[in-house]
């Protein structure tokens, strides 16, 4: 599974960040399909989410956050 992976940060406190992750499901389309559906899934996540603001984002296969720990 490829996962976006994004940064968070409170509109009122902009130096509060955290890491979130959405996952996607990708049928053969891999880190592409990600970098295609991220804007409109973090444009969506975003007016859920109206005390956020967010930063830098990137696409990566979930495999490689179990290895990262």
């Amino acid at each position: 599974m490829i996962e976006l992976v994004f940064m968070a940060c409170l509109i009122g406190h902009p130096d509060v960040c955290e890491q979130r992750t959405l996952g996607f499901i990708t049928e053969g389309g891999g880190a592409m399909a990600c970098l295609k559906e991220a804007p409109p899934t973090l444009a969506t996540w975003s007016v859920e989410h109206p005390g956020y603001r967010i930063g830098a984002w990137h696409c990566q296969d979930s495999s490689r956050r179990s290895e990262e720990a």
